[in-house]
């Protein structure tokens, strides 16, 4: 029970983050030449009609990921690898043998449909239909754990917990379809911490000289874990005008909510290791206590907003 009740903890935490999908930008790499209409375009970008950027070499991690367009039958984001870490763990059972049975055979069921899922957008098939199968089996487990609960075959209060983990896992799926994390303006940007996890946090103070431009540093505490990126958004209409990345990151501004309003940053940082030596140029000019979120990136996985002070 208490693996169960940890596993269910992770999940939903994972469970209502966006997925980083967007952090490239589509252009050439590998050989693979990105669609016209998706070139400097992010992940999830409407190319033409209903259709959107999808990428086709990379990952959504990287500096540059290759794109192309697809044609309206998958969602937004089409990228159901990023769920290849979804549990369904023995304990959903509640110690019921059936339903054990039933969950082991669910999970690769679930895993095999997702990737089919996966299959189906790299070639531009209809995902949707593959995912459908995939919820399918998701919702025969929950109608059998219920009946369990109804019937007093299991104990109550795991019957929930088990219910809520199922729940999460659909939500998963819910996001990655709508394309959580994609980094159109359609994009939520509503997150949480790692569980038990860290506070993280950003300060900008004025550069010496320049009324214009902000130094800024960040940093994760409280929980160890290592970091791929960050994103730091200007709310307010202010947008990022030029930037100089801290050492060891490659930046590039995107748009999260309004035009040019982030600059999101690709490198590695551990937790209590602060990051500095980034500035960037705003317009309008930084006043005091200016309005900005902080983002962080772990793995596949966007977490925040996280609050910023200064200058």
């Amino acid at each position: 029970m208490r693996r169960l009740l940890l596993g269910l903890a992770v999940l939903l935490s994972l469970g209502i983050a966006g997925s980083a999908a967007g952090l490239c930008t589509c252009g050439d790499r590998d050989g693979c030449g990105s669609a016209a209409a998706c070139s400097g375009r992010i992940p999830g970008d409407q190319c033409g009609g209903d259709r959107t950027c999808k990428i086709v070499v990379g990952t959504g991690i990287d500096l540059t990921c290759c794109c192309g367009c697809s044609r309206g039958v998958g969602p937004k984001a089409c990228n159901y690898a990023i769920l290849s870490a979804l549990e369904i763990p023995a304990e959903t059972a509640c110690g019921s043998r059936a339903l054990a049975k039933l969950a082991t055979a669910t999970r690769a069921a679930v895993d095999a449909g997702l990737r089919d899922a996966d299959a189906a957008c790299a070639e531009q098939r209809n995902a949707l239909r593959k995912a459908k199968a995939a919820r399918g089996k998701l919702a025969r487990l929950r109608r059998k754990i219920e009946s369990a609960a109804a019937r007093r075959k299991i104990d109550g209060a795991c019957a929930a917990s088990s219910l809520a983990l199922l729940d999460g896992v659909s939500a998963r799926i819910d996001e990655v379809e709508a394309g959580m994390g994609a980094g159109s303006g359609t994009t939520s940007t509503t997150s949480t911490t790692i569980p038990s996890g860290p506070s993280c946090s950003a300060t900008f103070a004025t550069h010496p000289g320049d009324a214009a431009e902000v130094d800024f540093a960040l940093g994760c505490f409280a929980a160890g874990t290592d970091y791929q990126g960050f994103q730091l958004t200007l709310n307010g209409g202010r947008q990022v005008t030029n930037h100089l990345p801290p050492p060891g990151f490659a930046c590039t501004v995107r748009t999260e909510n309004a035009t040019n309003d982030s600059l999101v940053c690709v490198g590695s940082f551990s937790v209590d290791v602060q990051v500095a030596g980034g500035r960037v140029r705003t317009s309008p000019a930084p006043v005091s206590n200016m309005d900005a979120s902080l983002f962080v990136q772990v793995g596949d996985w966007r977490y925040g907003p996280f609050p910023t002070s200064g200058p």
